[in-house]
């Protein structure tokens, strides 16, 4: 910028200058020096020479080219936990994207885990045992469970939560903590009320086979089918199955479910829709047995089913123990017992 601009006033000047020659003429005396003397003739002026070019320097390449795409990423707004709710109570869902990224053993509750107010309580780390849940300082007998409308568990009559769906066949899990909405069938359900989708069949059909194995001897095999729409009847549906086993994470014992999903739905036009849902569940549940000190010092004993020898050791203590309390109470006992 600065070498630009001292050309211009340079040039500007020289032009000046030529003006003032074409306007007074020049006389020419003779000088007693012999030497010569040129002038430059009227109307002319004198341009300074162009500037020579910076040696060292040379801009070399051609013009560089961007390339911009775009592409939608298939994710939902944090990560399947957040999404836009036009409803005047407090709701929280769980989407499916962030179901697909857990363990597949997970059940319900452990999903609703990171949800505010709920506290999640897991007997085990695979999901395959149901857990305990708190919502508010209210337990799960408080709550009330719906899936897609229809009531699933009885909060008089104990709540298993890992026996209602597969996490492949979960579309959406969403809790309400507080009292329930007077359209849902529901009852005693003070702590809030927990609603489960099951995922449509495909538009399309195919199949989905999937294994997992971890810690404690866990391992899992689901297989879903799913039939596409049968001719142009807007009738599809699925079928699937799977089968888990895990052994207890102290103690003998294994935990096993053996499980069964299936859906038929009717499609109108118009919008309507009509479903029909299957949910089958067999378990094998072991149970922790928590012994006292002394029961673990006298006999090691975890469980009465282990063996036959701890299960007689463990008779022995229970009988000396009954001993022991009924000589406490009234030292006559065992004679009169023996009599």
């Amino acid at each position: 910028m600065l070498r630009r601009a001292a050309g211009r006033a340079v040039l500007l000047t020289t032009a000046l200058s030529g003006i003032a020659h074409a306007a007074t003429p020049v006389i020419h005396r003779p000088h007693a020096s012999p030497h010569t003397h040129r002038t430059t003739p009227a109307g002319k002026t004198t341009l300074p020479k162009k500037a020579l070019p910076i040696k060292g320097i040379e801009a070399r390449g051609g013009a560089d080219e961007v390339a911009v795409s775009k592409n939608r990423l298939h994710v939902t707004v944090g990560g399947g936990l957040m999404r836009r709710v036009e409803e005047s109570r407090n709701i929280q869902y769980v989407g499916q994207d962030y179901i697909s990224k857990q363990a597949p053993t997970q059940n319900v509750v452990n999903l609703l885990a990171m949800m505010p107010s709920v506290n999640a309580m897991p007997t085990d780390a695979a999901g395959i045992n149901s857990s305990g849940l708190q919502v508010r300082g209210l337990t799960s007998n408080d709550m009330g469970w719906l899936m897609d409308g229809a009531p699933v568990l009885s909060p008089g009559a104990g709540n298993y939560q890992a026996e209602v769906l597969d996490t492949e066949n979960m579309e959406q899990i969403a809790i309400a903590p507080g009292s329930s909405s007077t359209d849902d069938p529901v009852t005693s359900s003070l702590a809030g009320t927990i609603y489960m989708k099951m995922r449509d069949p495909t538009a399309k059909a195919g199949a989905q086979i999937d294994f997992s194995y971890g810690s404690f001897n866990t391992f899992r095999g689901f297989f879903r089918a799913d039939t596409g729409e049968i001719g142009h009847s807007g009738v599809r549906a699925f079928a699937s199955v799977s089968d888990a086993t895990e052994e207890n994470w102290y103690g003998p014992g294994i935990q096993k479910k053996i499980h069964s999903d299936a859906k038929i739905l009717k499609e109108f036009s118009g919008g309507s829709s009509i479903a029909f849902e299957q949910v089958f569940n067999l378990s094998d549940s072991g149970y922790y047995y928590y012994p006292t000190a002394q029961e673990w010092r006298q006999t090691r004993w975890v469980s009465p089913d282990a063996n036959l020898q701890r299960r007689q050791r463990y008779q022995l203590l229970q009988a000396e123990q009954r001993r022991a309390v009924l000589q406490r109470n009234d030292p006559d006992a065992d004679e009169i017992r023996a009599q």
